[in-house]
């Protein structure tokens, strides 16, 4: 095998570089975009549900003083649908919460005839929605 000369091995090295390049150029776009598209699901996938708090109730829970939410829905919202609304009405300082989930506007207004609910047992947690 014959020896490469010095302009040969710096010529393959340009095009290697080159051909390395053009592939973390390609990973990096694929990397975006597929950032890009799992932001927009989360901003706007899945079927939105419109809710409203009606009415509120502190309560102390371990000497601390927590806040139960009354929340009308038209329509039973799914887990996920049911996270997002508790993300959206607990960001607060209170210990801990209640979201009572009603599908009659005037029995949110202070009736414990709530049709689900997702309840919270310990701080930072997502409490199971039933």
């Amino acid at each position: 095998m014959a020896e490469m000369s010095k302009e040969e091995m710096i010529q393959k090295n340009r095009e290697s570089v080159k051909k390395t390049a053009k592939i973390v150029g390609v990973i990096a776009a694929v990397a975006v975009v597929v950032t890009i598209v799992i932001a927009l699901i989360q901003a706007f996938g899945g079927p939105k549900v419109e809710y409203e708090v009606v009415s509120t109730q502190e309560y102390v829970r371990d000497n601390q003083k927590c806040m139960a939410y009354r929340v009308y829905v038209k329509e039973k919202p799914t887990k996920e649908q049911a996270q997002k609304i508790w993300k959206q009405v607990t960001r607060d300082s209170y210990y801990l919460h209640i979201v009572w989930f009603y599908d009659n506007k005037s029995a949110a207004s202070g009736s414990d005839g709530y049709k689900w609910k997702m309840e919270q047992t310990e701080k930072g947690t997502i409490p199971f929605f039933y």
